[in-house]
């Protein structure tokens, strides 16, 4: 079962100002100073370019599977596998900070685990449906 995140207004501005900021960082070297070159401003361009389309990547295409196993999170490349077996708390969070965060809403859900980092913060579109779905298979990895 897949379940995307849910995207709130605030995230997108967040999001939009990070790329606005990073074009300014990168442009206005390139028009105040005269000694830029044509190459320079093609590698700075295309630097520019790469980073904004990865930023844009692990933060818009985040998606939750509940595999049969395991939970998987992963927003563009990166992602993390947190087995049922290990999960030992889950709750709705409300807010934006929080630990290792996989998240673009600032209602989402936390999860608690006895491997890796051992705390993460997520954001199912149905944040309801997704606790009783993975309680669910929390409970039945228990149970074998």
């Amino acid at each position: 079962m897949v379940f995307h995140s849910k995207i709130d207004n605030a995230y997108r501005a967040i999001l939009g100002c990070v790329c606005v900021i990073m074009a300014l960082s990168f442009l206005l070297p390139m028009t105040l100073d005269d000694s830029f070159t044509k190459q320079d401003g093609i590698l700075l361009g295309s630097i520019l370019l790469l980073t904004t389309l990865f930023i844009v990547w692990v933060m818009v295409d985040i998606r939750y599977e509940l595999r049969e196993d395991e939970l998987y999170v992963r927003g563009g490349p990166i992602f993390a596998r947190i087995p049922y077996t290990t999960i030992r708390e889950v709750r709705k969070f409300d807010g934006f900070t929080g630990g290792f965060t996989i998240a673009s809403s600032k209602k989402g859900v936390e999860i608690i685990y006895q491997k890796g980092l051992g705390y993460m913060v997520i954001s199912p579109t149905e944040r309801e449906h997704f606790i009783v779905a993975l309680e669910a298979k929390i409970t039945k990895a228990r149970a074998h």
